[in-house]
């Protein structure tokens, strides 16, 4: 995905605005990207906060117990 961010980085710079096959190139890429993004964050985001909070709190009601 970073690799993917680069590319349309650079390419935003260059693009010709004038050559549809371009411009539609660059949007599919974009339309990836998206998607690539949006399957992280569902799939992963939030998951290892997640663990991290239900451990914590299991360690604080282990600590409170004794």
């Amino acid at each position: 995905m970073l690799d993917l961010e680069r590319q349309l980085s650079e390419d935003s710079r260059t693009l010709d605005l004038y050559n549809q096959s371009a411009v539609n190139a660059y949007n599919q890429r974009v339309d990836e990207q998206r998607r690539l993004s949006s399957q992280f964050n569902h799939d992963c985001a939030g998951k290892s906060s997640e663990s991290a909070r239900r451990a914590a709190e299991a360690l604080n009601n282990s600590q409170q117990a004794r």
